[in-house]
């Protein structure tokens, strides 16, 4: 595959370490003339995802669909980390994520998912086989007691979410701060996009979590969510987790997912 961009590109692909499932290059291509940043997709439903986004932003240079690759203007992004970012950077933060979930123009409409009752049952389901299952269940039913209401106010939060938010997809450039990787765009709630951030890149830090949440509703025209709902994510977000460590080996996330079903219960105590 390689081979094959190269020569329709001009170039010779270098290719970039990077923790993703897909494949990254960077290069010179003598056809643009200009450096590029090469993903090929390992699942094509996530090339088509990030595609649709892209393509309405005026970002893609090429597509190649029958590599499921894209090719980008290779751009000089700094990496966020947790030691490098302050309060002005966290605002940005929270006004960047706010633009994105107002912007509302992509329409997936087989992604849309308007009922939370079914979202909690699917996700719940899946993890049968996990020992922790009895503990979800019973905090499930805990959400259950309430659906009605949660389900109205779930419908009333339902955006476009990047689906992967956090320091690892939000770079530096210059002064400001821009989003990457559209792969797992999906409508939701637009709390759900928060809660690995909050974990983390935020360390569930209080000060850090209200400075955010301040400038998101203060930039955005979404309502305050109630404190249940708010659970309800964090529990949506855990189940996340433990299913994706079911199918890979990652300790350190899995201890993330565990930590949020132990606040759930805490909370309901």
């Amino acid at each position: 595959m390689k081979k094959q961009l190269d020569e329709l590109l001009d170039t010779n692909l270098q290719q970039i370490n990077h923790i993703s499932e897909n494949m990254h290059f960077k290069g010179f291509s003598k056809r643009l003339g200009e450096r590029v940043f090469v993903k090929i997709f390992k699942d094509p439903l996530k090339y088509r995802l990030e595609y649709r986004v892209l393509r309405n932003k005026g970002n893609c240079l090429l597509i190649f669909p029958e590599y499921s690759a894209l090719v980008l203007k290779y751009e000089d992004y700094t990496p966020l980390n947790k030691e490098n970012v302050n309060a002005e950077d966290i605002i940005k933060i929270a006004e960047l994520i706010s633009d994105f979930h107002r912007e509302n123009w992509l329409e997936i409409e087989n992604e849309k998912e308007i009922s939370l009752e079914k979202v909690l049952e699917k996700n719940v389901y899946r993890l049968a086989d996990r020992k922790e299952y009895t503990e979800i269940s019973e905090l499930h039913s805990k959400f259950l007691k309430n659906i009605s209401k949660l389900d109205e106010e779930y419908e009333k939060t339902l955006v476009l979410i990047h689906g992967d938010f956090g320091f690892r997809n939000i770079m530096r450039k210059a002064d400001d701060v821009v989003l990457i990787d559209f792969e797992r765009v999906k409508y939701a709630s637009y709390y759900l996009d928060f809660i690995k951030y909050f974990y983390q890149d935020l360390d569930n830090d209080k000060f850090k979590k209200e400075l955010f949440l301040k400038h998101y509703y203060e930039h955005s025209s979404e309502e305050v969510l109630s404190e249940e709902l708010e659970y309800c994510m964090i529990f949506i977000s855990a189940l996340g987790i433990l299913n994706y460590t079911k199918r890979v080996e990652d300790k350190e996330f899995e201890e993330l997912g565990l930590k949020m079903l132990e606040d759930i219960g805490n909370y309901y105590i």
